[in-house]
């Protein structure tokens, strides 16, 4: 009978803590500042067809990246912005798409200091306007449908088109995305283990439920991934961590070059192809610009099968070209260009290296 007692109030005790802290939670949700950003991130990030994934319009929210926290705006396009304003779709004067993945975001780095808001900085002196289209975790598939479903079905005007093709963009288009038969993108295995667009177990989805409404929950796994980074830090050297990164090695590495490589760039041509021709009946100007990860850095792989194909590509489909590993690539050591380039422990540039892109980028287009 006492058993009994003792058990009633402890279920009694545990239920009424799960109250207190579903209902304060829900508090902290709209009050807490860091919350209430986690939360409208992941209400901006959404699914969209065809492209598969971009930024809903008139985003407004603090983008956490690692320790880094910068304003994450987009305009009415859905398109990351200095502000949440309203674009038209049709153009004034000279007006530049810029298209690529989480680099061309500019995860991590405030608008006006990434690459994409330094040239738009710079280009608004001679009226020339820049849309930047870039979101994380795209590829060649992606940029090709995006870019078609603005120009063609939104009617969105532009003059010059540039893509920043990624590293990581060859493994994207073989492992994490295809094109179904009415022409969108979708993920090749939708039980995938994180990102857009993933069906997660029930587990899972019950873990992500309680994050968004369990303040002790919540405030284990900010101390659990602390930890983590903290005990990651301390065992590896930033350049270390940010190398032999998966889908990184294509460009030297035979066995992965034969195991994703040359389908991911099989599929890269095809669409790219498709989206210069596109563009070439619109008199529009495509460019193509790529640029090294730190594993490439580290194997000094300045002629890099990245860099061989898009300058084969571009001489074959008369697109511009822009190649900036040698700016990356030179008598330095890695390490100096590494610290000087790049978010310490990460492959995504700091605000140096967003601003040596602008630079490289601007003395190209302004010829």
């Amino acid at each position: 009978m006492r058993l009994r007692k003792i058990f009633i109030k402890f279920s009694i005790f545990i239920v009424g803590i799960a109250v207190m802290d579903l209902a304060l939670s829900q508090v902290a949700k709209r009050a807490a500042p860091q919350w209430r950003n986690g939360v409208l991130e992941k209400e901006a990030r959404i699914l969209v067809s065809p492209y598969h994934h971009g930024f809903k319009p008139y985003a407004d929210f603090i983008h956490k990246y690692g320790y880094l926290r910068s304003p994450l705006y987009t305009n009415s396009l859905g398109f990351r912005d200095a502000s949440p304003r309203e674009v038209s779709l049709k153009r004034k004067g000279r007006r530049l798409l810029i298209i690529g993945d989480s680099i061309t975001e500019g995860v991590g780095i405030p608008y006006e200091k990434t690459f994409a808001g330094l040239i738009d900085k710079t280009l608004q002196k001679d009226r020339i306007e820049t849309l930047n289209a870039g979101v994380q975790s795209y590829a060649h598939q992606i940029y090709y449908t995006k870019v078609v479903h603005f120009l063609d079905k939104r009617n969105l005007e532009v003059s010059d088109v540039a893509v920043f093709v990624d590293i990581g963009d060859v493994a994207n288009d073989v492992t994490q995305y295809k094109t179904d038969e009415n022409g969108n993108v979708v993920r090749v295995n939708i039980n995938c283990r994180y990102g857009i667009g993933c069906r997660y177990r029930a587990m899972k989805r019950f873990k992500f439920w309680l994050k968004d409404n369990s303040i002790l929950y919540r405030s284990y796994k900010v101390l659990k991934a602390w930890r983590r980074e903290k005990s990651s830090r301390l065992k590896a050297d930033p350049l270390a961590a940010a190398t032999n990164i998966p889908g990184a090695r294509w460009t030297f590495l035979d066995e992965e070059y034969q195991e994703y490589g040359i389908e991911g760039l099989k599929v890269a041509e095809k669409v790219m192809t498709k989206l210069s021709d596109f563009l070439a009946k619109r008199k529009i100007g495509l460019t193509v610009v790529v640029y090294p990860w730190p594993d490439q850095i580290v194997k000094r792989d300045l002629d890099s099968r990245q860099v061989l194909f898009w300058r084969d590509w571009a001489e074959r489909n008369n697109a511009g070209f822009l190649n900036l590993f040698p700016a990356f690539i030179d008598q330095r050591p890695a390490e100096e260009v590494y610290r000087k380039y790049f978010i310490p422990y990460d492959n995504h540039f700091n605000e140096q290296g967003h601003e040596m892109v602008a630079a490289r980028f601007l003395a190209q287009f302004k010829r």
